[in-house]
Protein backbone atom coordinates (compact mmCIF):
# COMPACT_ATOMS: atom_id res chain seq x y z
CA UNK A 1 0.00 0.00 0.00
CA UNK A 2 1.47 3.34 -0.99
CA UNK A 3 2.07 6.34 1.78
CA UNK A 4 0.24 9.41 1.40
CA UNK A 5 1.11 12.12 0.22
CA UNK A 6 2.62 14.70 2.59
CA UNK A 7 2.11 18.48 2.14
CA UNK A 8 5.08 21.41 2.24
CA UNK A 9 7.28 20.68 5.34
CA UNK A 10 10.85 21.25 6.61
CA UNK A 11 13.67 19.04 6.76
CA UNK A 12 17.18 19.21 7.75
CA UNK A 13 19.50 18.28 5.41
CA UNK A 14 22.98 17.26 7.18
CA UNK A 15 26.11 18.43 6.10
CA UNK A 16 28.79 16.44 5.09
CA UNK A 17 31.13 18.90 8.02
CA UNK A 18 28.46 18.17 10.53
CA UNK A 19 25.81 20.21 11.74
CA UNK A 20 27.99 23.17 10.37
CA UNK A 21 27.34 23.31 7.15
CA UNK A 22 23.38 21.76 7.49
CA UNK A 23 20.90 23.36 6.12
CA UNK A 24 16.59 23.15 6.20
CA UNK A 25 15.82 22.80 2.72
CA UNK A 26 11.50 22.39 1.28
CA UNK A 27 10.14 18.96 1.10
CA UNK A 28 6.76 18.61 -1.55
CA UNK A 29 5.50 15.20 -2.03
CA UNK A 30 2.35 15.86 -2.82
CA UNK A 31 2.41 16.54 -6.95
CA UNK A 32 5.64 14.02 -7.15
CA UNK A 33 8.65 14.97 -5.49
CA UNK A 34 9.86 19.02 -5.14
CA UNK A 35 12.74 19.58 -2.53
CA UNK A 36 14.18 23.50 -2.98
CA UNK A 37 16.64 25.05 -0.32
CA UNK A 38 15.57 27.71 1.86
CA UNK A 39 18.60 29.41 2.03
CA UNK A 40 18.71 29.07 6.04
CA UNK A 41 21.12 27.58 8.36
CA UNK A 42 20.38 24.95 10.69
CA UNK A 43 20.28 27.59 13.55
CA UNK A 44 17.94 29.70 11.75
CA UNK A 45 14.75 27.82 12.27
CA UNK A 46 12.46 30.77 12.40
CA UNK A 47 13.79 31.92 9.00
CA UNK A 48 13.29 28.42 7.79
CA UNK A 49 9.38 28.82 8.55
CA UNK A 50 9.42 32.06 6.97
CA UNK A 51 10.11 30.28 3.91
CA UNK A 52 7.90 27.37 4.17
CA UNK A 53 5.12 30.09 4.77
CA UNK A 54 5.68 31.70 1.40
CA UNK A 55 6.34 28.56 -0.39
CA UNK A 56 2.57 27.44 0.36
CA UNK A 57 1.84 30.93 -0.23
CA UNK A 58 2.82 30.35 -3.97
CA UNK A 59 1.88 27.83 -4.43
CA UNK A 60 -1.62 28.12 -3.70
CA UNK A 61 -2.12 31.66 -4.84
CA UNK A 62 -1.99 30.91 -8.29
CA UNK A 63 -4.55 28.21 -8.09
CA UNK A 64 -6.76 30.68 -5.81
CA UNK A 65 -6.56 33.61 -8.66
CA UNK A 66 -6.60 31.90 -12.13
CA UNK A 67 -8.88 28.80 -11.32
CA UNK A 68 -12.43 28.82 -13.35
CA UNK A 69 -14.01 26.81 -10.49
CA UNK A 70 -16.37 28.82 -8.51
CA UNK A 71 -18.37 26.72 -6.66
CA UNK A 72 -17.23 26.19 -2.96
CA UNK A 73 -17.08 22.48 -3.20
CA UNK A 74 -13.86 22.50 -5.82
CA UNK A 75 -12.20 25.89 -3.62
CA UNK A 76 -9.19 24.42 -1.83
CA UNK A 77 -9.53 26.68 1.71
CA UNK A 78 -5.28 26.71 1.66
CA UNK A 79 -6.07 28.62 -2.06
CA UNK A 80 -8.02 30.99 0.11
CA UNK A 81 -5.40 31.61 2.77
CA UNK A 82 -2.74 31.91 0.30
CA UNK A 83 -4.51 35.10 -1.64
CA UNK A 84 -5.22 36.49 1.71
CA UNK A 85 -1.88 36.07 2.99
CA UNK A 86 -0.21 37.66 -0.25
CA UNK A 87 -2.92 40.34 -0.72
CA UNK A 88 -3.91 41.38 3.08
CA UNK A 89 -1.52 39.96 5.91
CA UNK A 90 1.54 42.30 5.50
CA UNK A 91 -0.58 45.42 5.67
CA UNK A 92 -1.61 44.63 8.62
CA UNK A 93 0.01 46.49 11.71
CA UNK A 94 1.53 42.89 12.93
CA UNK A 95 2.23 40.54 9.74
CA UNK A 96 4.08 38.16 11.28
CA UNK A 97 1.84 37.33 13.98
CA UNK A 98 -0.58 37.64 10.72
CA UNK A 99 1.06 34.75 9.48
CA UNK A 100 1.61 32.84 12.66
CA UNK A 101 -2.60 32.35 12.31
CA UNK A 102 -2.71 32.16 8.78
CA UNK A 103 0.19 29.16 9.73
CA UNK A 104 -2.65 27.48 12.41
CA UNK A 105 -5.16 27.64 10.21
CA UNK A 106 -3.65 25.51 7.52
CA UNK A 107 -2.71 22.92 9.94
CA UNK A 108 -6.74 22.55 10.10
CA UNK A 109 -8.05 23.88 7.70
CA UNK A 110 -5.45 23.22 4.99
CA UNK A 111 -7.00 19.20 3.70
CA UNK A 112 -10.61 20.89 3.25
CA UNK A 113 -12.57 22.78 0.56
CA UNK A 114 -14.08 25.95 1.15
CA UNK A 115 -17.70 23.92 1.05
CA UNK A 116 -16.51 22.29 4.32
CA UNK A 117 -16.95 25.64 6.13
CA UNK A 118 -19.44 25.36 8.71
CA UNK A 119 -20.39 25.49 11.93
CA UNK A 120 -19.59 22.14 13.45
CA UNK A 121 -16.06 22.21 11.51
CA UNK A 122 -15.29 25.65 13.55
CA UNK A 123 -16.26 24.43 16.19
CA UNK A 124 -14.10 21.45 16.36
CA UNK A 125 -11.72 23.87 15.17
CA UNK A 126 -11.99 26.17 18.39
CA UNK A 127 -11.55 22.33 20.64
CA UNK A 128 -8.56 22.46 19.38
CA UNK A 129 -7.15 25.77 19.98
CA UNK A 130 -5.51 26.59 23.38
CA UNK A 131 -8.13 29.40 24.74
CA UNK A 132 -11.80 30.34 23.37
CA UNK A 133 -9.78 33.95 22.44
CA UNK A 134 -7.12 32.17 20.55
CA UNK A 135 -9.80 30.39 18.18
CA UNK A 136 -12.15 33.00 17.23
CA UNK A 137 -9.37 35.45 16.48
CA UNK A 138 -7.74 32.95 13.74
CA UNK A 139 -11.36 32.29 13.08
CA UNK A 140 -11.50 35.84 12.40
CA UNK A 141 -8.66 36.06 9.92
CA UNK A 142 -10.60 33.20 7.68
CA UNK A 143 -13.73 34.76 7.83
CA UNK A 144 -11.68 37.91 6.71
CA UNK A 145 -9.73 35.74 3.82
CA UNK A 146 -13.07 33.90 2.61
CA UNK A 147 -14.89 37.74 2.53
CA UNK A 148 -11.41 38.93 0.15
CA UNK A 149 -11.85 35.39 -1.46
CA UNK A 150 -15.36 36.86 -2.57
CA UNK A 151 -14.60 40.00 -3.36
CA UNK A 152 -12.36 38.89 -6.03
CA UNK A 153 -15.25 37.14 -7.73
CA UNK A 154 -13.19 33.90 -7.10
CA UNK A 155 -16.68 32.47 -5.20
CA UNK A 156 -20.30 32.29 -6.52
CA UNK A 157 -21.52 31.87 -3.01
CA UNK A 158 -21.39 33.28 0.64
CA UNK A 159 -19.61 30.97 3.19
CA UNK A 160 -20.14 31.90 6.99
CA UNK A 161 -17.90 31.36 9.75
CA UNK A 162 -19.12 30.48 12.79
CA UNK A 163 -17.30 32.46 15.91
CA UNK A 164 -17.64 31.62 19.38
CA UNK A 165 -19.10 33.78 21.76
CA UNK A 166 -16.68 36.64 22.60
CA UNK A 167 -15.99 36.48 26.35
CA UNK A 168 -17.14 38.99 28.78
CA UNK A 169 -14.63 41.59 29.76
CA UNK A 170 -11.85 40.96 32.40
CA UNK A 171 -13.16 42.99 35.60
CA UNK A 172 -11.11 42.23 37.99
CA UNK A 173 -6.99 42.06 37.88
CA UNK A 174 -4.24 40.18 40.72
CA UNK A 175 -3.45 42.83 43.12
CA UNK A 176 0.21 43.86 44.38
CA UNK A 177 0.24 41.36 47.13
CA UNK A 178 -1.61 38.72 45.10
CA UNK A 179 1.16 38.81 42.30
CA UNK A 180 4.03 39.06 45.24
CA UNK A 181 2.57 35.95 46.61
CA UNK A 182 2.55 34.03 43.35
CA UNK A 183 6.31 35.35 42.76
CA UNK A 184 7.41 34.30 46.26
CA UNK A 185 5.88 30.88 46.24
CA UNK A 186 7.53 30.06 42.71
CA UNK A 187 11.13 31.42 43.55
CA UNK A 188 11.38 29.60 47.35
CA UNK A 189 9.29 26.53 46.07
CA UNK A 190 12.36 23.31 46.91
CA UNK A 191 11.68 19.94 44.65
CA UNK A 192 10.52 16.86 46.56
CA UNK A 193 11.98 13.76 46.60
CA UNK A 194 10.39 11.01 48.37
CA UNK A 195 8.39 13.33 50.62
CA UNK A 196 11.21 15.55 51.54
CA UNK A 197 12.17 18.81 50.27
CA UNK A 198 15.69 18.79 48.66
CA UNK A 199 17.44 22.06 47.87
CA UNK A 200 16.52 21.90 43.84
CA UNK A 201 14.49 25.74 43.36
CA UNK A 202 13.31 24.46 40.12
CA UNK A 203 10.37 26.96 40.18
CA UNK A 204 12.86 29.79 40.12
CA UNK A 205 12.28 30.82 36.40
CA UNK A 206 8.24 30.98 36.41
CA UNK A 207 9.06 34.10 39.09
CA UNK A 208 11.20 35.46 36.81
CA UNK A 209 8.99 35.14 33.99
CA UNK A 210 6.20 36.90 35.93
CA UNK A 211 8.54 39.61 36.87
CA UNK A 212 8.76 40.34 33.23
CA UNK A 213 5.38 39.93 32.08
CA UNK A 214 3.91 41.63 34.46
CA UNK A 215 6.34 44.92 34.17
CA UNK A 216 6.37 45.40 30.54
CA UNK A 217 3.17 43.71 29.65
CA UNK A 218 4.51 41.31 26.99
CA UNK A 219 2.49 38.27 25.79
CA UNK A 220 3.65 34.72 26.83
CA UNK A 221 5.39 34.23 24.00
CA UNK A 222 7.72 37.42 23.33
CA UNK A 223 8.55 36.52 27.04
CA UNK A 224 10.09 33.11 26.34
CA UNK A 225 11.80 34.13 23.36
CA UNK A 226 13.43 36.78 25.03
CA UNK A 227 17.27 36.98 25.36
CA UNK A 228 19.94 39.40 27.41
CA UNK A 229 21.41 40.94 23.95
CA UNK A 230 20.02 41.13 20.76
CA UNK A 231 19.52 37.25 18.44
CA UNK A 232 18.19 36.74 15.24
CA UNK A 233 14.61 35.75 15.93
CA UNK A 234 14.34 36.54 19.64
CA UNK A 235 12.51 39.32 21.47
Amino acid sequence: MSRKAKGPRLFLRRGRAGNRNSHWVILDTVDGRHEESTGCSADDRRGAERALAAYIARKHVTAATQTDQRDPAHIPVADVLALYARDKASRQARPQECAARIKRLLGFFGDKMLGDVNGALCRDYEEVRSTDSAARRELEDLRAAINHHRREGLCSQIVEVVLPEERPERERWLTRAEAARMIRAAWRYREMQMGVATDRRTRRHIARFILVALYTGTRSGAVCSAALEPMPGCS
